[in-house]
């Protein structure tokens, strides 16, 4: 776990906040963007926003699935850095015992699971924008036919139209971004509780230093034995 959090894990932390950065960077765009069209007519700007609300909810569900997918894809990283790990630390022990088949049929299984793991999680991650694009014509063409009805001009229909065109993406990446926060959440959630585990594992220390000593350290009677076994040292 350790080590994949420092190989791999703290990269993906720094790519969600360069997510939420992206976030707030779109939702700017959005709102410049959204200017023209509110100038134009409210009105039907008010009905497009509205309408890419009500597409954009299912999406927003899809969160929980990006966690779930997320924490999948840290307990399949873990495993294969755990089994990588411990074979080169156990080199020499597997080829005495000549286990050499059965490391690698680990080594592929945990590569196996941590695969499906990231092909799911990618998959979404791609996935969730393309989703949104055709729901986004169709919000368009929602907005035309509003547009017609309010006796709006072909020209101030043509800009409002293509103004709105051009926030389709933006909000697909929106929601995108969204949900790969929700993705990277697990990987924030194993550093914090390294980080907590470390602060209880901290090592308490006095505050006299250590200047050296002048003749020996002598300990007497000193006794030891592994739990159930005979003693090795007596006095």
């Amino acid at each position: 776990t350790l080590l994949n959090t420092l190989i791999r894990e703290i990269e993906v932390l720094g790519n969600a906040f360069g997510a939420m950065g992206n976030v707030f960077v779109s939702l700017f765009q959005a709102l410049l963007y959204f200017g023209v069209p509110f100038y134009i007519s409210w009105q039907v700007t008010s009905v497009s926003i509205l309408t890419a609300v009500l597409f954009s909810l299912p999406f927003m569900f899809l969160g929980k699935m990006s966690y779930r997918f997320g924490r999948l894809n840290i307990q399949t990283a873990n495993r294969i850095n755990q089994v990588i790990q411990e074979s080169f630390s156990s080199a020499k022990i597997i080829l005495g015992f000549a286990n050499q088949y059965k490391s690698t049929e680990a080594l592929r299984h945990a590569f196996d699971g941590h695969r499906d793991a990231t092909i799911k999680s990618q998959t979404l991650d791609v996935a969730i924008p393309l989703m949104y694009y055709p729901l986004g014509v169709l919000m368009l063409i929602i907005t035309v036919f509003v547009g017609q009805s309010l006796s709006l001009t072909l020209a101030e229909l043509s800009v409002l139209v293509y103004s709105l065109f051009r926030i389709i993406p933006t909000v697909g990446q929106i929601i995108a971004k969204k949900n790969a926060i929700d993705n990277f959440f697990p990987s924030y959630e194993q550093i914090v509780r390294l980080r907590d585990r470390a602060k209880q594992l901290k090592q308490p220390t006095g505050n006299r230093m250590f200047v050296g000593f002048d003749k020996e350290i002598k300990i007497n009677n000193l006794c030891f034995a592994y739990p159930g076994n005979e003693q090795i040292l007596a006095n």
